[in-house]
C-alpha cells in the first residue's frame, strides 16, 4: 500500500478538477490519481496558517492551545507564535507511525 498525503495551499477545491466537480479546468492526470484513491473531502484544519495546520496532521498535537513554554518546544526563532516551533525529535510523526 503506498500513502500520498496531498496539501494544497491557497487552492480552492473547486479549482482542482473534476474530481470537485469543475469541467473547465482540465487536471488528467490528478482526476486519474484521485478516480482510484482514497479521498478526504471533508477535512478541515482546525486553524492557520498552512505550517502550523501540517504540524498538526503530521504529528496529531492541536495547533491550539499549544505549549510553547515546555522546554523542548523552545526555539531562537523569531516566529514564537503557537504552532510554529520544530517537531521536538521524540515527538512521534505520521511518517514514523507509517513505517
Amino acid at each position: 500500500m503506498r500513502i500520498f498525503l496531498i496539501i494544497f495551499d491557497t487552492l480552492r477545491k473547486d479549482h482542482t478538477g473534476k474530481i470537485y466537480g469543475n469541467d473547465w479546468i482540465k487536471t488528467p492526470h490528478f482526476d486519474a490519481f484521485a478516480k482510484d484513491s482514497i479521498v478526504f473531502d471533508k477535512a478541515y484544519p482546525e486553524s492557520l496558517p498552512t505550517i502550523p495546520v501540517r504540524r498538526a496532521i503530521h504529528t496529531g498535537i492541536r495547533t491550539f492551545p499549544f505549549n510553547h513554554k515546555r522546554p523542548e518546544l523552545r526555539t531562537d526563532d523569531i516566529v514564537k507564535i503557537p504552532g510554529w516551533h520544530p517537531i521536538p525529535p521524540q515527538q512521534t510523526h505520521l511518517a514514523e507511525i507509517l513505517l
